[in-house]
């Protein structure tokens, strides 16, 4: 009988755009369970430009993505080449299978939603039940992941899979487990940005950090403008609509929203933007014309809030250049600049050096969703925050019609291998997000 082997995909630390899928035997990824330990096999997972800042940000201190999964020590016996200090592995969303449990309450073949591995071989999670009361979620607690921010050490018990359903019924739910992999974790960003940063409730407002001052006049979007950058990014799609359907914009603002993107004319026919907010779909080189800004200065604007959820970097420091001319009634016009994601692309280290330095020069104010939900948590209690997202969320997927739609799958780590060597490209055919089945 052939040996089985299992795949790993492997990223290197300095530079995202090297990448290879190494193959093992199976024994060398399985370990005896200790107590409180589940052993899950990835199952089905979302790639999208996320992962590429999860490669980017993976050593940064309070990030530390690469320590979610270390590569296992017994391949650096077959591969002598390769070390945790040169190589990791990438995590993603998505959903992973039990198959052997030292918890009695999870049960092998049980399923988990949460930050699983970009490989086939199996992985080891120190699990306890979380302390604030939801149901079915756990946090995991391995020494290595202690660096990494509370959102990405969540799990999620799945209920335990029918064998009586139909097979549509299967395919439906694999629908949905893609959907929520590939939106909900930006769609969660986009739900914070509007209800809790830009708050609209008595609660105080919290800063994009999640840990730093933020005040009520910081917060105030009544008389601002709102200028979305990778307007066709997962996240800024799930912002414009939350501003737009999930706000009361007449009371509290802002007065209108630019939405700019590579392209503006699929952007406008995606997103759902509700008719009472003065909106105008533009280019990154449009954005940048007087015929815009115009537009801005036309709604005299106390502020405007750039928030940049992936453009050039050369056009997000031009635009907040060119903002710092606008003047309403002899007064300048405040620009706050909020960065959420990054270009679509592999970053060089000096690349990366340079994008540091521009985030200083334009005061760019980096947003943190763990932080964030953290902060809210507290607030409103977590049964409270995630009865409101669930429903907002809900309410998202029904308008923007996400449970129906059609998603690029591929297959196997050889479909990881493929899929990450087109979002460091850049290529179109990647840029939607792909849900790979494994």
């Amino acid at each position: 009988m052939a040996e089985q082997s299992e795949q790993i995909h492997l990223v290197s630390k300095s530079d995202s755009s090297v990448h290879k899928t190494i193959t093992v035997p199976s024994t060398e990824c399985v370990t005896e369970l200790p107590p409180n330990t589940v052993s899950v096999r990835s199952k089905l997972l979302a790639l999208t430009a996320n992962n590429l800042s999860y490669a980017l940000g993976g050593s940064v201190p309070g990030l530390q993505w690469w320590d979610t999964y270390p590569i296992p020590r017994s391949v650096s016996t077959t591969f002598p080449e390769i070390t945790s200090k040169d190589w990791g592995i990438v995590p993603a969303w998505g959903y992973c299978t039990v198959i052997a449990s030292s918890i009695p309450s999870i049960k092998r073949g049980s399923e988990l939603y949460g930050f699983v591995p970009t490989c086939s071989a199996p992985v080891d999670l120190q699990l306890c039940p979380s302390p604030d009361g939801l149901t079915g979620n756990w946090l995991e607690l391995s020494k290595h992941r202690e660096g990494l921010m509370n959102l990405y050490n969540r799990y999620v018990l799945q209920p335990l899979p029918s064998f009586e359903g139909s097979l549509a019924e299967t395919g439906k739910i694999e629908q949905q487990r893609a959907v929520t992999s590939l939106y909900q974790p930006v769609g969660q960003a986009g739900y914070l940005l509007n209800t809790v940063t830009f708050s609209q409730n008595p609660d105080p407002p919290i800063h994009p950090l999640g840990t730093q001052h933020w005040t009520q006049g910081d917060a105030d979007l009544r008389e601002a403008v709102l200028i979305i950058l990778g307007a066709a990014s997962k996240t800024a799609q799930s912002l414009s609509w939350q501003m737009s359907n999930n706000r009361n914009t007449e009371k509290l603002g802002p007065t209108g929203m630019v939405l700019v993107s590579s392209s503006p004319t699929f952007v406008k026919n995606v997103q759902k933007i509700n008719d009472r907010m003065p909106t105008t779909f533009t280019s990154y080189t449009d954005v940048l014309s007087g015929s815009i800004l115009s537009w801005v200065a036309n709604k005299a604007p106390v502020k405007v809030v750039v928030i940049d959820c992936g453009a050039p970097e050369h056009v997000t420091a031009e635009l907040v250049f060119r903002l710092s001319t606008l003047t309403n009634d002899t007064k300048r016009v405040k620009t706050t600049l909020i960065g959420v994601g990054n270009e679509m692309k592999a970053y060089s280290t000096t690349e990366l050096q340079q994008r540091i330095e521009t985030a200083k020069k334009t005061c760019r104010i980096q947003f943190n969703a763990s932080g964030v939900k953290d902060s809210a948590i507290f607030q409103q209690g977590a049964l409270a925050y995630q009865k409101n997202f669930e429903e907002s969320w809900e309410k998202y997927i029904r308008d923007s019609g996400l449970d129906n739609e059609k998603l690029v799958w591929e297959s196997g780590v050889e479909g990881i291998d493929r899929v990450w060597k087109g979002l460091c490209e850049g290529a179109q055919a990647v840029k939607a997000g792909v849900v790979v089945r494994l």
